[in-house]
């Protein structure tokens, strides 16, 4: 059942609704990862950068074939972005300048054909003289199918109580809010957060926050297909919650081996916030295009939903929430020593939806209650 679980998430995703999964069974593979964005190639087709167990530097691409297979013609149309993700060194703080190994990802089967031209294309490479690192190597869904099981479930109860879970966020449609009273559950049973057990070694907690950290990206299967950035931005929040709450409960906080995990989650959390980000300046900009001249903008628009009868009660809900985590990204890009990519879109969302009176929000206690305070 546990495989059967897995197998469905793994071919109903695309490469973005992988990605947070890949880096933590990358970490589960050793590999120490450096760089990954959802939103841009970090340069020259490098979705993913990391440093392998041998200390050598990574670079991965990715691609999305759910239940399908990378043919030939799409091989062809990406060999630009190969020839770069070969070719060009990787230029990034703490990556050793040395040759980097190299690799095309799917979730899906790959086709005999892109297995030949990619055989061709290594010899080309050869007889051009580039270093032996700089081939290009496949990881397809077998081996993604192989990781995600071995690093998942050697921790998943035996009375299938997380199975249950995954199954009933498997039935949830992606649209409301997401099922945290199951995923805390789950969290809290995989890494033993309310168990008398606390007497866990390094290596046991390691695995249990990257079988915690799979868990999380399973469950959120049909949140990320629906682009519920929100659903996704708060599973997000409470997985790094419940791996830094794991790292005081088992006194192991100040192990730097284990805490990478708590970094992939925190980074999940704000790729899905830019997400978010990304939608609203969408939306701010087909609001500006519809504007008469000299005609004022009401922004707040952009919040309207589903009926007249549920806007009159929601809008608001929505609008302090997405204002909540665009301001956490205005002050996460103000504290980033290195600026993080943020398209002109998501940043024009920031800049309008955060300004100081945009929208009035009110606690329940103001209106109840006179302010006696000065």
């Amino acid at each position: 059942m546990q495989e059967r679980l897995i197998e469905h998430w793994l071919d109903s995703i695309n490469e973005r609704g992988y990605q947070a999964a890949f880096l933590q069974m990358l970490s589960g593979q050793g590999h120490t990862v450096i760089h990954s964005t959802r939103h841009t190639a970090i340069e020259f087709g490098k979705d993913v950068v990391s440093i392998g167990p041998d200390g050598v530097p990574c670079a991965f691409q990715l691609k999305g074939n759910p239940g399908t297979r990378l043919t030939l013609s799409q091989f062809r149309e990406i060999k630009p972005q190969i020839d770069q993700l070969v070719e060009q060194p990787i230029v990034y703080p703490g990556i050793p300048e040395i040759p980097h190994k190299c690799y095309l990802v799917t979730n899906g089967e790959i086709e005999e054909e892109v297995q030949r031209s990619v055989d061709d294309l290594n010899r080309g490479y050869e007889r051009r003289g580039l270093p032996a690192n700089t081939r290009l190597h496949l990881i397809s869904r077998g081996t993604l199918l192989d990781w995600a099981t071995k690093h998942s479930t050697a921790f998943w109860t035996e009375n299938f109580s997380i199975h249950d879970k995954l199954i009933r966020l498997y039935n949830e449609d992606g649209h409301g809010a997401v099922r945290l009273d199951l995923i805390t559950q789950g969290l809290d049973e995989i890494l033993k957060l309310t168990s008398e057990q606390s007497n866990m070694n390094t290596a046991d907690i390691e695995r249990r926050q990257i079988s915690a950290s799979l868990f999380v990206a399973f469950s959120l299967r049909n949140y990320v297909k629906e682009k519920n950035h929100i659903a996704v931005a708060g599973a997000y929040a409470a997985l790094f919650v419940a791996l830094e709450c794991a790292l005081e409960r088992h006194k192991a906080r100040e192990v730097r081996s284990i805490r990478h995990m708590a970094v992939i989650a925190r980074e999940s959390f704000f790729a899905a916030t830019l997400d978010l980000a990304e939608e609203l300046g969408e939306r701010i900009e087909r609001v500006e295009n519809k504007r008469t001249i000299n005609g004022e903008i009401d922004y707040n628009v952009i919040f309207l939903a589903g009926s007249p009868l549920s806007n009159y009660f929601l809008w608001r809900v929505r609008a302090l929430i997405a204002v909540a985590l665009l301001s956490l990204i205005n002050i996460e890009l103000k504290r980033c020593t290195s600026p993080a990519f943020v398209s002109g879109n998501a940043r024009r969302a920031i800049e309008i939806l955060t300004r100081p009176g945009q929208s009035d929000f009110f606690l329940w206690g103001e209106v109840r209650f006179p302010n006696i305070l000065p």
